[in-house]
Formats: C-alpha cells, structure tokens, sequence
C-alpha cells in the first residue's frame, strides 16, 4: 500500500465532509472520531500537538459539518484548532465569521443558563 492508513481515511472524510448527500449520523461520526483521536499521542510523535495531527484534516471544514450536527461548541474547538494550524491564512474568504455567527447564534447565554437553574424556569 502506496498510502498509510492515515491518509486513507483523511481523504475518505474529506470526501464525505465535501459531500452535500453525507448523513448526518456519518458527519457525527466522524467528529466524534476526531475527538476521540485528540486523546490520544501518536507513539513516536515528539510534537506536543501531535494528538490534532492523526488525520490530514480541515479543521474549517469539520467546524462547518460540526455545526450541521449541532455541535456548536465543537464547532469552535475546531475554529481555533484552524486558527492556529494554519496562523494568520485565515481571511473572509473561508467563511468564518459565518461559522462563528452559526455558533453563537445557537449557543445560550452563560449566565442564562445559571440563571434559569437557580430559578427552575425554562
């Protein structure tokens, strides 16, 4: 095998990342197995950011299909993770201030939350 495994599996999500016909079972998938990735440290790596490296994959694009799981707070983990893998290349061209809209726009207030803890309402 020409590939390893890991660029195998970078480029079949990426696909189905790209893919406007993805489930949204299989997009949660497939977040849920970059996070779960994010755990771990490859064996032999000696870059301590090395667990965000296990797959070859845009942190944009997953923040994207994260909102369409309704993962907001994933969303920005996976914002900030492309800031700053990338550094200063992020511009209005990717589209992130509409990701960042999208996520704070379906994220409550902070102290909403307390608030309506402390009161029982809804």
């Amino acid at each position: 095998m020409t590939d390893s495994y890991s660029k195998v599996l970078s480029k079949y999500f990426t696909t189905i990342l790209d893919s406007s016909s993805a489930s949204t079972a299989c997009i949660k998938c497939i977040v849920d197995v970059v996070l779960h990735l994010r755990h771990f440290r490859p064996p032999s790596a000696k870059d301590p950011l090395a667990h965000d490296k296990w797959l070859d994959l845009d942190f944009l694009l997953l923040g994207r299909n994260a909102i369409a799981c309704g993962a907001y707070t994933t969303a920005l983990l996976f914002l900030e993770l492309a800031a700053e893998h990338s550094g200063s290349q992020m511009d209005k061209a990717s589209g992130t201030e509409q990701i960042l809209f999208d996520i704070y726009s379906h994220i409550d207030e902070p102290d909403g939350f307390l608030r309506n803890q402390n009161t029982g309402s809804p």
